[in-house]
Formats: C-alpha cells, sequence, structure tokens
C-alpha cells in the first residue's frame, strides 16, 4: 500500500480526468472549428482585395495615418500630394523649415509630422500651385 500522498494524488488524477477531461475534448473541438472559421474568413478577405486591386503595401500605408485635418493626413498621400503640386521633397523641406530626411520619413510613414508642423503641411499643401512658386522663390 503506498502513502496517503500517492493515493490522494492518484484519486486526485482520476477524477480531474472523469471530470474535466471530456470538457476539455469539447473545448479543443470548439477551437480547431473557430481556427477553420478563421482561416475561412482570411481567405475571402484575400479574395476580395485581389479582386479590388487592393495591395499588401496599400493596406499596410492605411495603418500608417498622421493625425490631423484630413489634407495630405495618409503618409503615402503625402507624396503623391507634392508630386501633383509639382515639388521636389526638397523644395518642400525648405518651405518647411525641415530636413529633405524628414520629409522622406513622413512620405514612408517612418516618422509623422509634430503637431505645429501638420498644421503648416495642411496649409501649404492648400495652396494653389502658384502661390506654392512664390514662396519658394521668397524661401
Amino acid at each position: 500500500m503506498g502513502s496517503i500522498e500517492s493515493l490522494l494524488a492518484e484519486e486526485f488524477t482520476r477524477v480531474l480526468r472523469r471530470e474535466v477531461g471530456p470538457k476539455l475534448d469539447e473545448i479543443r473541438k470548439l477551437v480547431a472549428a473557430h481556427a477553420k472559421d478563421v482561416a475561412a474568413v482570411k481567405g475571402r478577405i484575400d479574395r476580395i482585395e485581389r479582386g479590388t486591386g487592393i495591395s499588401k503595401a496599400r493596406k499596410h500605408a492605411d495603418r500608417k495615418k498622421i493625425p490631423g485635418d484630413g489634407v495630405g493626413t495618409d503618409a503615402t498621400d503625402l507624396r503623391t500630394i507634392r508630386r501633383s503640386l509639382e515639388i521636389s521633397a526638397q523644395d518642400l523641406a525648405s518651405l518647411m523649415d525641415v530636413s529633405i530626411q524628414s520629409i522622406y520619413n513622413w512620405e514612408s510613414g517612418k516618422t509623422r509630422p509634430r503637431s505645429a508642423q501638420h498644421t503648416k503641411l495642411s496649409k501649404l499643401l492648400q495652396l494653389p500651385q502658384g502661390k506654392l512658386r512664390r514662396r519658394l522663390a521668397n524661401a
């Protein structure tokens, strides 16, 4: 006959297996079913994105939002707006009184303009191209 400790341990294990075992099996089945559902949803999302032409790069860029008033607030849109205004990154850096590297970092989403810089940037990007050129000439 074993010690009381080993008898209690054996009994405890037996009761746990009897009581918890079936519930644990049920939980495992539910988790497996849930994992299949998640995989199915991810597959549908991928098919929809392929059908609409949403690229992974664009999807990740959407996560890099710069807080502000909606003008040039998306990191990837900043480059597009700057190019549509036909000003170089160097010119924008000069108008903003920042380094060209800051402009590149903002455009890539690595960093974000500070609040005051964002306000100034928003105002500059709303100006017509002619006014931007005049400001560049005076800078």
